[in-house]
């Protein structure tokens, strides 16, 4: 698995507003958002650099997130999902997502890496939680 030292945002530049990264804590395992790129922030509508991910910041949402953090860091391995995304103040909206984890020195997950996009088409309006694993042979 690469480590953060691997990735180099000058190789990447037009994927940067796209990007996430986030710090992987353990004992208990937890999560917060060390970068945000411009696109997801615009999207979401606040930047939430710093912040932990949970109920506070996410609400009802946030089991959802969790759970696919928490299979990146379990298996080891990429997760990629299409879902539904839901905001108070605008219609739903479809994205595509890739987490990667991203070791540390000792061998163990870190930091995991990511992207997002919205994806054209409409979520199924008739099941709020729309989710489609997507295979991710990396």
């Amino acid at each position: 698995m690469p480590s953060r030292a691997d990735l180099d945002p000058i190789d990447i530049p037009r994927f940067l507003p796209h990007i996430a990264i986030a710090d992987v804590f353990h004992n208990p395992r937890r999560y917060r958002h060390r970068l945000l790129g411009t696109f997801i922030t615009t999207l979401y509508e606040r930047d939430s650099t710093g912040k932990w991910i949970g109920g506070d910041l996410y609400g009802t949402n946030a089991e959802r997130m969790l759970w696919v953090y928490d299979q990146c860091v379990a298996s080891r391995a990429s997760v990629a999902i299409r879902e539904a995304l839901t905001f108070a103040r605008k219609d739903w909206v479809a994205v595509e997502s890739l987490l990667m984890p991203l070791v540390g020195p000792d061998g163990q997950i870190d930091m995991i890496f990511g992207g997002l996009d919205v994806v054209p088409g409409r979520p199924p309006m008739n099941q709020p939680d729309w989710r489609i694993i997507l295979d991710c042979d990396l």
